[in-house]
């Protein structure tokens, strides 16, 4: 029986190398323990009682090894332990057979392999390889000093000993070099995602804090611009709760429910909104983010949705949370959004996004709004291929080197059988064709994976050899050792389960032992020849089925551990984007810390009026000010100082430049702001945008001599200028 992986040599196997070690050893003493042990132990009692004690040693070196399969990490010392009562065990039967030859029926290569599955768990791979050759060259000499010269005999004997040896160290080879591989792939994905937060954690705290700006002060200045005496109370709430979230923050620690935060929210109140459902404890940090995108879609009802209801639903999920926002307001179309609307993308979307959630919006016209949020955003199933991390052709060609031990034995069995079979000729001719296909499937699954055409041929090629090995052995055989020859058919069935998915590895198992069983009963009958020939089973559908189950385990807990790593990776990249609040006030602009935040701070503590015109103009300045900084982007300078100046001459200025438009049209823009002047009066409307390299404005109710000085700037700039009687539009290139 083979079939192991093994811990690294400087470090404990990972948590699915010791799952899958588990597995195979468990799996490994059930097969072995039905098909070969039980009924050894039970024939060989009854024809030399003597050997008691031995097969009792033998028993308790296969015993021996539950304990130490289910200890994560057993001792060292195990190992040679159960070795040495093994040794005990089969030098004692050999001595105390009296005219018994038991030699037909040990299987001392088997009875080691659950031996080697524990030294894999305990022992670096040096050690471990070392514990098995030395084992192996005991039991060689063992049995090879007992059948005496080296003939048929005693070539099978070595068989039993070499092939699930061999196999056994090949297999833990291939998934050491997997293991290895997904290790070194998590590592790397590990630093290259530390690297790539380090360089995006500025920008992530650029865009924070330009979120809370927009959520909060903008909100309150919004506010305090319209303010009037009904809303004077509410206007002063505002400043004082836009001037606290915007004041020195600290890294938020603990954790905490979405719902609490939430329930504690003035926009719940104003929306009118319903909180239905709660959730488990989250990170603070997570739950306070979330509950910034619940208080800007609630911002989002209040002002543009116009509902009449307004509901909170919080779902909870494994590890996480949902939390949907639903209105039954007009609605929009979330495709084309206006240009100063930034709530959605910016406050909603952007913002769970940097913790690692998702948020989605739907809405049409007319049918109200639907916010979902979800922490953690969902995870494609990383179970779904084998070892994902692993480089696939790695696998492949390390899985494939596993069937090259019994494609030999099939072959050398049938060379060394000769004359003690019916028809050497037509053996070693269907023999010769097993390898033949057997080695070239195995070449091809080194390069790339085999079609369904491939594994079908692979299953009738082995099913046609077991067929023709069954027709040329006599009956009865004179040795079981003659159906060795069926190992070579058994190694193209491994070949199709390492190549298909698990579910078609299960059918293909069944089916070849049906295959396998269904031969024996209809070529021997005698229901004793199919029990004392179930190590062709074993050594076929049987060890197939270990490796499937070994595989599937193991693609698992490779899938369990990607998974934990990612999930680590992304509570680490939310702690370090967390932490960085306490150092965003450094992205906010002079306006906002030297303007803005007094502004604010003097309307909540009682100082200024939210009534009072001054208050009111000097608000309407600053929200303009501070939505083309949000909107440009702290890049634009120049162009920021020139919309401020306009505003501040007094004109009514509408922008809907942003930073998608190219750098010469806004270029242009500012040489065109710059063209305007003074307003005829407080308030003259004009809009500001840009198309292409063009830059565009359009000035409503111009007067006379406005319409000529610009058509004089322009003529010296190269723009141009359409004059209606309603309006004036002004063009200019952005090369000017």
């Amino acid at each position: 029986m083979y079939r192991s992986p093994s811990p690294r040599a400087s470090a404990a196997p990972l948590t699915g190398t010791v799952k899958s070690l588990r597995v195979l050893g468990i799996a490994a003493l059930l097969l072995i323990g039905s098909t070969e042990t039980l009924p050894f132990i039970t024939t060989l009692h009854s024809e030399a009682p003597a050997t008691a004690p031995g097969l009792l040693l033998l028993l308790l070196s296969q015993l021996g090894c539950l304990p130490s399969l289910m200890r994560p990490r057993p001792t060292r010392v195990v190992a040679p332990a159960l070795l040495a009562l093994q040794l005990l065990g089969v030098q004692w039967v050999l001595r105390h057979c009296g005219g018994y030859d038991p030699s037909s029926l040990l299987i001392p290569g088997y009875w080691f392999f659950p031996i080697v599955i524990v030294a894999m768990m305990t022992m670096s791979r040096r050690d471990y390889l070392g514990f098995t050759l030395l084992g192996s060259l005991a039991l060689l000499v063992q049995m090879g000093s007992a059948v005496g010269p080296l003939d048929w005999v005693a070539a099978s004997d070595m068989v039993w000993i070499l092939t699930p040896v061999a196999g056994g160290l090949l297999f833990g080879d291939a998934l050491l070099s997997v293991g290895a591989a997904r290790d070194r792939s998590l590592h790397q994905q590990a630093h290259a995602q530390q690297v790539q937060r380090e360089q995006e954690l500025e920008a992530s705290a650029r865009r924070e804090a330009a979120r809370l700006l927009h959520d909060h002060v903008l909100h309150a200045l919004h506010a305090l611009a319209h303010s009037t005496e009904r809303t004077r109370l509410q206007t002063v709430e505002l400043c004082r709760e836009a001037y606290r979230r915007m004041g020195p923050q600290t890294s938020p620690a603990g954790t905490t429910s979405v719902e609490e935060i939430v329930r504690a929210d003035p926009a719940v109140r104003q929306a009118g909104a319903v909180i239905v459902g709660q959730s488990a404890p989250l990170p603070q940090g997570v739950a306070q983010t979330i509950a910034d995108a619940v208080h800007e879609a609630l911002n989002n009802v209040t002002r543009h949705a116009r509902a009449t209801q307004c509901s909170i639903e919080v779902l909870p999920l494994p590890g996480g949370v949902q939390v949907d926002v639903t209105d039954d307001g007009i609605g929009f179309d979330p495709a084309h959004l206006p240009n100063g609307r930034m709530g959605v993308g910016r406050s909603i979307t952007q913002r769970m996004t940097d913790v690692g959630g998702e948020a989605v919006t739907t809405s049409a016209p007319g049918e109200g709004t639907r916010v979902s949020l979800r922490w953690p955003r969902h995870e494609v199933d990383i179970a779904a291929s084998t070892w994902r991390l692993a480089p696939e052709g790695r696998a492949r060609r390390a899985l494939t080197r596993t069937a090259w031990p019994a494609l030999a034995t099939g072959i050398a069995m049938t060379a060394l059988a000769g004359p003690r079979v019916d028809r050497p000729v037509v053996a070693m001719t269907s023999a010769g064709i097993a390898l033949g296909i057997g080695v070239m499937a195995a070449l091809l699954l080194r390069r790339r994976p085999l079609g369904p055409a491939g594994l079908a041929t692979l299953l009738l090629t082995a099913t046609a050899a077991w067929v023709v090995q069954l027709w040329v052995v006599p009956e009865p055989p004179p040795l079981d050792y003659l159906l060795w020859m069926a190992w070579g058919s058994s190694a193209l069935v491994h070949l199709v389960v390492l190549s298909s998915r698990p579910a078609v590895g299960t059918v293909v198992v069944a089916l070849w032992t049906t295959i396998q069983a269904l031969g024996l009963v209809w070529r021997y009958g005698d229901p004793i020849w199919v029990w004392t020939l179930s190590s062709t089973i074993t050594g076929g559908a049987g060890e197939c089925a270990v490796t499937l189950a070994v595989i599937v385990v193991a693609r698992r807990a490779a899938a369990q551990e990607a998974e934990s790593a990612a999930r680590i990776a992304h509570l680490r990249s939310v702690t370090a984007q967390l932490r960085m609040s306490s150092q965003l006030s450094c992205f906010w602009s002079q306006r906002v810390t030297q303007e803005a935040l007094p502004l604010l701070k003097s309307v909540a503590d009682g100082e200024l009026d939210p009534a009072q015109d001054r208050v009111r103009e000097r608000a309407i300045a600053l929200d303009g000010v501070l939505r083309d900084e949000l909107l440009l982007g702290p890049d634009q300078a120049p162009l920021l100082a020139q919309l401020a100046q306009t505003r501040s001459n007094g004109w009514e200025l509408t922008s809907t430049l942003s930073p998608e438009d190219s750098r010469a049209a806004l270029v242009g823009a500012s040489h065109l702001l710059a063209v305007l002047g003074p307003p005829t009066h407080p308030g003259q409307p004009v809009t500001v945008s840009a198309t292409g390299d063009v830059s565009r404005a359009v000035i409503i109710d111009a007067a006379t001599e406005q319409r000529r000085r610009w058509r004089e700037r322009l003529a010296v700039l190269g723009g141009t200028i359409e004059s209606e009687p309603d309006f004036v539009r002004l063009d200019l290139g952005g090369t000017a």
